[in-house]
């Protein structure tokens, strides 16, 4: 059961209400998961380009991307395999990115 008696807490539902709502998580969840696979399955050569181009220069940009699907060799610096062209470039490579916006370094999480 999903909602309905989690993690110790006390009954807050009815156990027909529970019943519903972990049908309901379910559902979701086995819809997401059917789609996520779906995805995977009808983009595997993309994604295995992707995962190629990965090994080869470690990090990609969101310019970057399109190329390598085409097709297209990247044209880096001399030594970019390692990333430090991008760090002359200002962008460092073990910081992600999202459209050309940094999104720093993550918060520390308390536990």
């Amino acid at each position: 059961m999903f909602l309905g008696y989690s993690m110790g807490q006390q009954k807050n539902m009815s156990a027909e209400t529970a019943n519903k709502v972990d049908g309901e998580i379910r559902r979701i969840v086995e819809h997401a998961y059917d789609r996520a696979k779906e995805t995977l399955t009808n983009y595997r050569s993309e994604l295995e380009t992707l995962a190629k181009a990965l090994l080869e220069y470690e990090t990609l940009d969101g310019d970057e991307i399109p190329l390598v699907l085409k097709g297209e060799k990247l044209q880096r610096g001399d030594s970019d395999n390692d990333g430090t062209a991008a760090r002359k470039k200002g962008k460092s490579g073990s910081v992600p990115t999202a459209g050309g916006v940094d999104l720093g370094a993550p918060e520390p999480r308390s536990v």
